[in-house]
């Protein structure tokens, strides 16, 4: 019941702030979805096509959703290394819209210094530096 409120809830964010033009809002709320749904081996396959086509902004939707969990069957470490490289990537690629997730009020893109088990001081310090 809860995660089907926070789904409208984001559905909302997401057509209310998109810009004409932009990301199609239905197609990006659907990549939130199956991203928070990805299984470990899913995101895997996503990982490497991420090395073959590095510019799959559906892949990295996914994945910062997936990551965001952060997924149980995953070591922490790996969970936020693998969350700051895209994170890192939206703000050298996309600076100004993060693929329309600067504008949707998840969070999702965020670093903190501290504070949260995904916190990463060093991931932070890169992305001040960016």
């Amino acid at each position: 019941m809860m995660s089907a409120m926070r789904g409208i809830a984001v559905v909302a964010a997401i057509l209310l702030v998109l810009p004409a033009g932009a990301r199609d809002a239905k197609a990006t709320y659907d990549l939130i979805k199956r991203g928070t749904t990805l299984s470990a081996t899913d995101a895997t396959k996503l990982e490497e096509q991420l090395k073959a086509n590095p510019g799959d902004e559906d892949a990295r939707i996914q994945l910062l959703y997936y990551y965001a969990g952060p997924p149980a069957d995953t070591g922490l470490s790996s969970v936020k290394a693998a969350r700051a490289t895209h994170i890192l990537w939206l703000i050298e690629n996309d600076p100004k819209e993060g693929l329309a997730l600067f504008q949707i009020s998840t969070g999702v893109y965020r670093l903190h210094c501290q504070g949260d088990e995904l916190a990463d001081s060093e991931a932070f310090g890169r992305a001040s530096q960016v």
